[in-house]
């Protein structure tokens, strides 16, 4: 007796569950609409969002658009009476037309949107959309692709959203930048957000070169030269005072696998300061270097940088 009452209840709870799924919308996976990336595009009247979904087919990309991003992902649904999951919402992606007025309102979003986890990575791309048609590019594959960046490239790191909402601001900030082309993608390089919604592109050695010097390089190969590369455990940059009273200067500690020559060296950080210099006088304060530097950079300085191999193995 005692047995048949305890299956009755086990049978009751058993069906509770299936009704309270049923209620709040859990289903199968092949019956739910589970986003793994948003690409957020703006033109500055309209935005467009693209949500790379499964549970509808293999890559499915759903589309809306509105006034603003809350307005867009609201007409997403079309026909289907589905909203799709964002709990599993991996990348959000950025289009060049978002500028910082935008961008202030996806950071916005995604404070208030309770699906959205801290840990889903910010990236940036010419164009969103079309990145996420790439066949490949769901959330997944871009995050694998930046979890390779970090330990490959060592540029692809502090982009997910508690670290930029811990240390970053739109309009001051660095994400990595994925490009398509010919049905692929590919991480290339850094996008670096200036004041007055300037923006700027780095390629890959960039990239690389701009990391190290602001002390925020997480390991890879970086090129010395035209024949010689090197890679790079781990390295650490501050800002020193000239012995003779000069211009202060970054010291970047660097320890490597592989031996550098003296001339090798001063080749890289000669290659360093050139470009950061470029870069300061042309867009003035950019994030990670003029934290380095310690204050706001007007375009007028000058960037001198100094590689110290501390270590070879």
């Amino acid at each position: 007796m005692r047995r048949i009452v305890f299956l009755v209840a086990l049978t009751a709870i058993c069906l509770s569950f299936v009704s309270c799924s049923a209620v709040m919308g859990y289903g199968e996976p092949e019956e739910r609409l589970i986003a793994s990336a948003l690409g957020i595009d703006g033109d500055g009247e309209k935005i467009t969002v693209s949500l790379r979904v499964s549970g509808v087919g293999s890559g499915v990309l759903l589309k809306g658009e509105g006034g603003s991003v809350e307005s867009a992902m609201a007409h997403l649904r079309g026909g289907d009476s589905k909203m799709p999951e964002l709990s599993h919402l991996a990348v959000i992606v950025m289009g060049d037309g978002i500028d910082e007025e935008a961008m202030s309102e996806i950071f916005e979003y995604c404070r208030a949107n309770r699906e959205i986890t801290v840990g889903v990575s910010l990236t940036a791309a010419y164009n969103a959309e079309e990145l996420l048609s790439v066949e490949t590019a769901d959330g997944y594959s871009l995050s694998a692709a930046l979890r390779e960046g970090r330990g490959g490239v060592g540029f692809a790191s502090g982009s997910r959203f508690f670290e930029i909402e811990n240390g970053q601001k739109p309009g001051h900030l660095r994400l990595p930048y994925f490009s398509a082309a010919d049905g692929e993608f590919s991480l290339s390089g850094l996008k670096l957000y200036c004041e007055n919604d300037v923006t700027v592109r780095l390629d890959r050695e960039e990239s690389a070169l701009y990391m190290l010097a602001c002390g925020l390089f997480k390991g890879g190969f970086v090129d010395v030269n035209d024949k010689t590369s090197v890679r790079i455990l781990s390295a650490s940059s501050r800002l020193r005072p000239e012995e003779d009273g000069g211009t202060n200067y970054i010291e970047c500690r660097i320890k490597t696998n592989g031996k550098l020559s003296g001339d090798e060296v001063e080749e890289l950080s000669a290659r360093m300061s050139r470009l950061c210099g470029e870069l300061v006088q042309r867009y003035g304060t950019l994030s990670g270097l003029s934290e380095i530097m310690g204050k706001e950079t007007s375009g007028d300085e000058e960037v001198r940088i100094k590689c110290i191999v501390i270590e070879s193995v």
